[in-house]
């Protein structure tokens, strides 16, 4: 009984280990993205900004 549980372990193992790239996430090209604008909130559009005091 005990070697069948070995082997069937490492049978679920080696299955487990398949190199298929079947489950991956992957997204969709060319499909835009639209923010959601939570109720009671302004949209701002993103970008880049300094913190503190800038050196110009």
């Amino acid at each position: 009984m005990k070697k069948f549980i070995v082997f069937t372990f490492f049978i679920t193992i080696l299955a487990g280990c398949g190199g298929s790239d079947k489950g991956e996430l992957v997204g969709i090209k060319g499909k835009k993205w639209h923010p959601e604008k939570p109720y009671g909130m302004t949209l701002i559009p993103g970008g880049s900004f300094i913190m503190g005091k800038s050196d110009d």
